[in-house]
């Protein structure tokens, strides 16, 4: 090994030779040295750095010829930057027509057919939920929960991410009684799920989904998924269901 002591302010002429196993990083160098910092603290070397001369054929220590560093690669792909947000009216509800899952492990499309008169209620438990899947990946920037009059969702909490559980962002705790509830995202948040909770921890409760509408901007620009139409309130419904909207 290289003497810790033969290092202190002076470049090293020094070389270990053989197999490599260790591994400095390189922070700096000057017309005659390399400065490298170890990994051995403050005690080693002059406070943690050292100096490998430049000067020699061969490199000391082989550090000019066994090297890891990063590249980094930009390709232009002709998109334009994406605001962080977009006008509600460049957004389509992505929820519509998924099928959510709730925490009794039933499947329903009574929250996102479009209909608030249709509604799904879970079986009262601890922690009643709704997993729902929108198909892949949406930067989310708006959500509307229509529940059902009555119903107590206060301190209920909403999650966009990846996983489909409380692991993904919370985006919105539920603070009141209304039967419609949204949650504006100042910045969008990506993700796959939308995940639905509530943690009781004063007895059984349940969870009534009437609608849960997911606002995105979807690669199809807005434009309604196929075999549906817009409605006067610009939500994407079958066409016999505008009529009742």
């Amino acid at each position: 090994e290289v003497n810790a002591e033969s290092l202190k302010a002076v470049v090293s002429t020094q070389s270990t030779g053989g197999r490599l196993n260790h591994g400095l990083l390189l922070v700096g160098y000057g017309p005659d040295h390399w400065e490298a910092k170890n990994s051995w603290g403050r005690d080693w070397g002059d406070e943690g750095f050292v100096k490998f001369s430049r000067k020699r054929v061969r490199s000391v220590c082989q550090i000019a010829s066994h090297l890891y560093y990063p590249v980094v690669v930009s390709r232009d792909r002709g998109e334009e930057d994406q605001p962080d947000t977009v006008p509600d009216d460049e957004l389509t509800n992505v929820a519509l027509y998924k099928s959510t899952m709730s925490s009794d492990h039933l499947y329903s499309s009574e929250g996102t057919d479009g209909n608030t008169d249709t509604c799904f209620t879970t079986r009262s438990s601890m922690n009643p939920y709704f997993k729902l899947y929108l198909g892949k990946v949406y930067r989310v920037q708006r959500i509307e929960i229509v529940t059902k009059k009555g119903s107590n969702v206060i301190g209920s909490k909403v999650h966009i991410g990846n996983s489909g559980n409380f692991l993904d962002k919370r985006v919105g705790v539920i603070e009141t009684e209304d039967e419609e509830i949204i949650i504006k995202l100042d910045t969008p948040v990506e993700g796959s799920y939308l995940y639905w909770e509530l943690y009781s921890q004063d007895g059984a409760r349940d969870l009534v989904a009437c609608e849960i509408r997911v606002y995105a901007k979807d690669k199809n620009n807005g434009e309604c998924p196929a075999g549906t139409i817009k409605c006067s309130d610009g939500v994407c419904r079958h066409s016999h269901m505008c009529s009742r909207a």
